[in-house]
């Protein structure tokens, strides 16, 4: 069962649909679900390293990237982005 089975098995818990990044390489960088909104909760800095991995971006313009075209348009029920660097 892929990670985005299972968050969609657990849609139903939260009384709404659930909006996933795309492409599903993304689905690497999820680490859970916030209990209160229901909202898929990923790694920041993870979705940094999978577009400098990916597409060939340096940190820079893969950090830019993801603030004005990831971050930049978020509105209700969109992912939460969560910086884990703080944790370390």
């Amino acid at each position: 069962m892929t990670t985005r089975d299972r968050i969609n098995e657990l849609a139903d818990l939260y009384d709404g649909d659930i909006i996933l990044l795309e492409p599903e390489r993304y689905d690497e960088a999820i680490i859970g679900m916030c209990e209160v909104t229901g909202r898929v909760v990923y790694d920041s800095m993870e979705v940094i390293a999978i577009l400098m991995r990916d597409d060939g971006m340096d940190r820079d313009e893969a950090e830019e990237f993801f603030r004005f075209n990831t971050v930049g348009p978020l509105a209700e029920g969109y992912p939460i982005f969560v910086d884990r660097r703080c944790a370390e």
